[in-house]
Formats: C-alpha cells, structure tokens, sequence
C-alpha cells in the first residue's frame, strides 16, 4: 500500500475522493439544511461572496430556494452510490463470465464473446428509455442498468487473462494432480485477474457516475425531490444566463469526482503494470 501511495496520481486520486466520500456520507459536516426544503422567500440567492448573498447559503440557492451546499452533497452520495454499486456488479459479473469462458473455451466461450459483441452494437440508451418506462425509475433500476452497461470490458479481460493463464505449465500441472477446476480458478487465475480489474472498476467508477448524471439529466434517473449532480443540471440549466451557480457547482462536483477517478485508475495502473515497474 506504501508503494502505491508513493506514486502522485495514487495519492491526490484516493486521498481526494476519500474527502469526497466523507462530505456526502457526512453532510452535516457542512451545511444543516435539509436538501428538500423549499423556502420560496429565499430563490435564487446568490453565493455568499456575491451583492445579495448569504452566510447561511454559502453558495446560495436554487429556482425553489432549496440549499445548493445540501442539494450537492446528497446528489454526490447518490451518484457515487449508484456508480460504485453498479461498477462493483459489473465487476463481479464480468469476472465470473470472462473466468467462465476463458477457462472452458469451446462454445462458453463464443457465446460469452458474441454476447458481448451484441451488446456493445446495442444502443444504451434506447435500453434506458425502454426500461424506465416499462418498470419506472428508482436507484435499483438505475444500479442494473448502469451494471449491465458495463460489464463487457472486465469480461473481455479476464476472458484474455484466464485464456492464457490456461496454457502455463503450473495449471497443468494442477489438472494433472487431479485439482478441481474451481481451486485451479480461485489458485492460480483469479489473483493474477484481480489487479487488472481493479484499474477497470476505478475508471468504471468514473464513467458511470457520468452516465448517470447524463440519464438523470433526461430524468431517466432517480425521481424528484432526490437529488442528484445531473438532476441538478437539468433543474439549473434554465437559469443559466441569471443565476449560474445552480450549474456551476454540481458540475464542478462531478468533473472533480471523474478527474479523481481517473487519476487513481491511472496510477494504479501505472504501479500494476510490470513492465513500468522494471523500467
């Protein structure tokens, strides 16, 4: 873990998204307004810093004088709930089918493969709109769709992995020993399969808490009055030219938490890979 938290973009990326997982499980650390709360007196209020301001809105409120500091920091837990849940279930489905079809081979493997082929021609978000139609839209919904959007890529690599791992002298000297597939999978594959998948969830993580602010901005994502950084997009946008800070600063939320994503997912990559660490 030490070595890990040596590299730059390891340490900002964790170090910056634990500050963010604290302030959105823990929001009364900064603000004691509820999030819901329509205080109509008090639309559209500027931050604090600006003519017309107020120290007990730092940075103001929205269209129906809902608390922007509240409003953002339960839309953070609600997005980062969904995209670290959904990512994890894609995770663990991908590892299962990609073990699955690359030790088997044979057939497993070409329907697991052309499965993913259909799903990637698949457009998203015809699913989206369908589903949320036909069962209607709630975070359980939105965590299966997310989860099922993305669970080709950890397929596909530890499809690859298992498939070459397959062929080493050490599994074969297993089978030969008369092992059992699961123990020669749980062994000898699934570890060697783990830190690759590791760096895929982090960026899964990232991608996904995009794609539903994006659903929740065509309110295919949780219903009103649940806030979330894309409903709070969609709600601002109307604003934009007059009270800017309804956009502003969920957004800036939510490209903070993908910046930092991504800067854990690229370091941890850079620190897995082999070949960085003999250069």
């Amino acid at each position: 873990m030490s070595r890990l938290l040596r590299r730059p973009a390891v340490a900002v990326g964790l170090g910056g998204l634990l500050v963010v997982l604290v302030l959105v499980t823990f929001p009364g650390l900064l603000t004691e307004h509820d999030p819901n709360t329509q205080t109509l007196s008090q639309r559209l209020v500027p931050p604090a810093w600006m003519a017309g301001g107020s120290n007990d809105h730092l940075l103001g409120t929205d269209h129906l004088g809902r608390d922007i500091v509240a409003r953002t920091l339960h839309g953070g837990r609600v997005s980062l709930l969904v995209g670290f849940v959904a990512a994890t279930a894609a995770s663990v489905l991908g590892i299962l089918l990609g073990l699955l079809a690359g030790y088997r081979g044979g057939w497993v493997d070409r329907v697991v493969t052309e499965a993913g082929n259909v799903w990637l021609a698949f457009p998203f978000l015809v699913l989206a709109i369908a589903t949320v139609a036909v069962v209607g839209s709630d975070l359980t919904v939105l965590v299966v769709l997310l989860a099922v959007a993305a669970w080709v890529t950890p397929t596909a690599i530890t499809r690859a992995a298992t498939a070459s791992l397959r062929g080493e002298d050490y599994v074969h000297a297993a089978i030969g020993m008369g092992a059992s597939d699961t123990w020669i999978l749980r062994r000898h594959v699934l570890r060697t399969v783990l830190a690759p998948n590791l760096v895929v969830w982090t960026l899964t993580v990232g991608t996904l808490v995009v794609i539903e602010g994006a659903l929740s901005f065509l309110g295919l994502g949780v219903r009103p009055p649940t806030a979330s950084w894309g409903s709070m997009l969609n709600d601002g946008r109307a604003y934009l030219e007059t009270s800017w800070w309804l956009v502003v600063f969920p957004g800036a939320a939510l490209t903070l938490t993908v910046v930092l994503t991504n800067l854990l997912g690229d370091g941890l990559r850079d620190a897995l890979d082999v070949r960085t660490e003999s250069r």
